[in-house]
């Protein structure tokens, strides 16, 4: 039996975040500029860069949020990096590995009696990614909107992360990017699926080579 168990008291602050990634999303797959046919005549072909490296920090705020202090320390931990193969100037694909805190709240019962556990469970996650960038800004043509979606796992059980935002390029090569980033992950519990889910902020660095 699946069980996902949102608190009352902050569907509000999930599901407004959740409207901002929905809204990347249709945003990246509206936003078309194409160019004038003359200016694509005159445009000179540059070597496409194949793959990106990026590492990205995720401080997020969790619903629920236990106040104790996390199962474990790690001087790695809050962030993530990929590597992803550009299908295009515009989709990519890859892996992702971090570390994070998942705040845990489950019951489990013995015989006559209820015992709530609350533990805020520090581990490594893997997950595949892809991500999508809107075509540049006709007012400042080094920034675009990005989403992105990764799907994996920890060592408790599944997780999902929709992300999205700005991303800046500074060069070729260079870019920065910082958004909204929302998870979920999935853990078992008396044989009672449960979940976390998180928001917060993305913020990262990109190299593409």
């Amino acid at each position: 039996m699946l069980t996902l168990r949102i608190p009352n008291a902050s569907v509000c602050q999930a599901v407004l975040p959740t409207l901002f990634l929905f809204c990347c999303a249709w945003v990246n797959a509206m936003a078309t500029t194409p160019l004038p046919g003359d200016a694509q005549e005159q445009l000179v072909p540059e070597e496409r860069k194949l793959i990106r490296l990026a590492i990205h920090g995720i401080p997020s705020l969790s619903f629920p949020s236990p106040d104790i202090e996390p199962y474990s320390t790690t001087d790695l931990n809050m962030f993530a990096v990929s590597a992803q193969y550009k299908l295009d100037n515009k989709h990519s694909v890859g892996i992702e590995v971090g570390s994070e805190n998942y705040p845990q709240e489950f019951e489990v019962k013995f015989g006559r009696t209820i015992v709530r556990y609350e533990q805020n469970w520090t581990g490594w996650y893997y997950a595949l990614v892809y991500e999508n960038l809107s075509d540049p800004w006709e007012s400042m043509t080094e920034v675009q909107h990005f989403f992105r979606v990764a799907i994996g796992g920890n060592n408790t059980g599944p997780l999902m992360r929709l992300s999205g935002g700005l991303n800046w390029q500074v060069n070729s090569t260079l870019s920065f990017g910082a958004g909204v980033d929302l998870s979920m992950s999935m853990y078992k519990a008396a044989s009672l699926w449960n979940s976390t889910q998180k928001v917060g902020m993305r913020f990262g660095l990109n190299v593409d080579i």
